[in-house]
């Protein structure tokens, strides 16, 4: 009895030594890749960039997509740029032509870095050197790029700039609205193209082209609902009038399907429907909207 007790205590006790084991390197084997751990060689070099914004520790460095290393520090330099310090994979051959761009990484606005050869044939880069900030680009400026239509708004008269905060607050809830329906629209979208070709193909659909999908949906859709903003904009600057827009429905209403054929990603019928009709409504409601403006 004595000796049945204790080898089942011992398959108890091997058996939990191998749970635990088996646990432990899947643990870390999660941890190194969530993490960015690796157990090859890394070489660290640095990069001058005029903006680094949003760029942080621990950021992804990638090639072609492929992550090669990360963002060891990110550095003011000279009050007014950014140094940025990286290590890659020692087997990744950086060259005194390689470019590296700071890019978005998803719509919450996280950023990676991005690096490119440039010129073939040119020299391998030393450890620890730095690329310059002619072959630098930073992520795309917002403030920078609303600062671009400041010109079109000291071409309002006092009276007219009350309507910038409406202008703002409605683009953001359109932009919201666009990107709802974008959501609503990409499962009978998806349905389509994979069924499109019937069963005696079989559809390829990996994670990364279909994040790209939905990405390039949202962001369709969102600018497309812009379109009424547009719109009433030249009404307030009177570069067009209700007049002609009641004039040009019949010509709106072919180039509104045009272009949501043309934008849509997916190029299926439903994603064509759910843009161009409320791109027309748009249209209708500007109309309105300039005729009260008008009063």
């Amino acid at each position: 009895m004595s000796a049945s007790r204790n080898t089942v205590t011992t398959v108890a006790a091997v058996k939990l030594g191998i749970f635990t084991a088996v646990s432990l390197v899947v643990t870390t084997v999660l941890a190194m890749i969530m993490g960015n751990f690796g157990l090859g060689s890394t070489t660290t070099y640095k990069a001058m960039f005029s903006s680094a914004s949003l760029l942080q520790k621990g950021d992804d460095v990638r090639i072609a997509g492929l992550t090669v290393g990360s963002v060891k520090s990110v550095k003011i330099h000279d009050r007014n740029d950014a140094l940025v310090t990286f290590s890659v994979k020692s087997d990744v051959p950086l060259t005194t032509a390689s470019h590296a761009d700071i890019r978005f990484l998803n719509l919450v606005g996280d950023r990676y870095m991005s690096l490119s050869q440039g010129t073939p044939g040119a020299h391998r880069l030393p450890k620890g050197a730095t690329i310059p900030m002619s072959q630098t680009s930073p992520a795309l400026d917002l403030t920078a790029l609303f600062n671009g239509f400041q010109p079109l708004f000291t071409a309002l008269d006092p009276k007219e700039k009350r309507y910038a905060v409406p202008f703002v607050l409605s683009a953001i809830v359109l932009f919201a609205l666009g990107a709802f329906v974008a959501f609503l629209t990409l499962e009978p979208a998806l349905n389509f193209l994979l069924n499109i070709g019937g069963s005696a193909q079989r559809p390829l659909l990996t994670y990364d082209k279909y994040l790209t999908l939905v990405a390039l949906m949202v962001v369709a859709f969102g600018l497309s609902f812009e379109f009424p903003i547009v719109l009433v904009f030249l009404l307030i600057a009177r570069i067009i009038t209700t007049a002609q827009l009641r004039h040009a429905r019949r010509w709106a209403a072919v180039g509104i399907v045009a272009f949501a054929a043309v934008i849509t990603p997916s190029q299926d019928p439903y994603s064509l429907f759910f843009m161009a009709v409320p791109m027309y409504v748009f249209y209708e409601a500007s109309i309105i909207i300039g005729r009260i403006l008008k009063r």
